[in-house]
């Protein structure tokens, strides 16, 4: 049988620090030994920080292996993961696997997802799993340095783990992302000419209808489009007045101008903050909030009390003036 040719390295798979591989070489088999000589149940799983099985299943997770000694002692089943749970950028290819099974590795298919080998105890194998386990690490996987990894175990590979001079995961903090900033963080902005005023109004619909992330959008008029209660609702910042007006058809198509003025009168009557007017045959709702200063959480507060008072009266509306709800 031909050999084919040795694992390929990745791009900046070299060695950063001067034999660190070559020097942790040895403290795997050492590790190996005194799992072996325990005889007990137990396991070391080495791995980038998050290179764990349980990781993000559709993004993959970053390299680790696993060693795992069994009740009787007398084996130790070595583990490298497979690409059912790598991530895309460390997943082998042909050539890869090709060497990987050349050298008595299986798995990495349907039957068994990491890679697998055993060996016995007292069969003088503890050096060849080494340096397999450092081939996949350094060459396959491109990792430069072995402190590089982290280190979790339990039961008998509790102790062997600490020989090889890695940091615990546990003991590694994990510093959580720094929310994105949040325009209700201000309480009140100065605004300095309209397009400065635009730019927090879209900040301001973006942040309070996050159902609709990406759909704030400038129509021909100059006036901010989005989608929300099932329809179009404009927000205009006017050009010579610090004012944010938000606007929307209520009802189209009515069957009497007239009786529709008599309704929007009844409603202007009995709310404080909403208002609406008749446009030929048709109803708009609007609300309109000064802007100077400019307080996102005021904008923010208008909204959602103008979609509440649309989705209260829309439909009743259109129900008695015999017109159209728009949707």
């Amino acid at each position: 049988m031909t050999a084919p040719r040795p694992l390929p390295e990745r791009p900046g798979a070299a060695d950063l620090g001067p034999g660190a591989w070559a020097q942790f070489e040895p403290l795997l088999v050492a590790a190996f030994e005194a799992m072996l000589a325990d005889g007990g149940p137990g396991y070391v799983v080495l791995s980038l920080l998050d290179g764990s099985p349980d990781a993000d299943a559709e993004a993959g997770c970053a390299p680790y292996v696993q060693f795992v000694s069994y009740a009787n002692g007398t084996s130790l089943r070595a583990e490298i993961v497979g690409d059912a749970y790598l991530a895309p950028q460390y997943r082998f290819d042909a050539a890869t696997d090709e060497a990987m099974r050349f050298m008595g590795w299986e798995g990495n298919d349907e039957t068994e997802a990491n890679w697998h080998r055993a060996i016995e105890a007292g069969a003088g194998e503890e050096a060849g799993l080494a340096r397999d386990l450092v081939h996949a690490l350094r060459d396959t996987f491109g990792i430069t340095h072995p402190h590089l990894l982290v280190h979790r175990a339990d039961g008998c590979g509790e102790v062997p783990a600490l020989l090889l001079g890695l940091c615990a995961q546990d003991d590694v903090p994990h510093d959580a992302p720094e929310p994105a900033a949040s325009i209700f963080e201000q309480t009140v902005c100065e605004i300095g000419d309209r397009d400065d005023l635009l730019e927090q109004v879209t900040a301001v619909l973006r942040e309070c209808l996050p159902e609709m992330p990406g759909q704030v959008e400038i129509d021909d008029d100059g006036d901010l489009q989005v989608i929300a209660a099932g329809q179009f609702v404009w927000v205009r910042v006017h050009e010579l007045k610090p004012l944010v007006e938000i606007f929307t058809l209520a009802v189209d198509k009515v069957r009497s101008p007239r009786d529709a003025a008599v309704e929007v009168g009844i409603l202007n009557r009995h709310h404080d903050w909403i208002t609406w007017d008749v446009r030929d045959r048709s109803v708009w709702q609007k609300v309109v909030v000064p802007a100077s200063p400019f307080a996102p959480a005021h904008l923010a507060w208008a909204m959602s009390l103008f979609l509440d008072t649309l989705l209260a009266t829309r439909a009743d509306l259109a129900l008695r003036l015999q017109g159209k709800a728009a949707r």
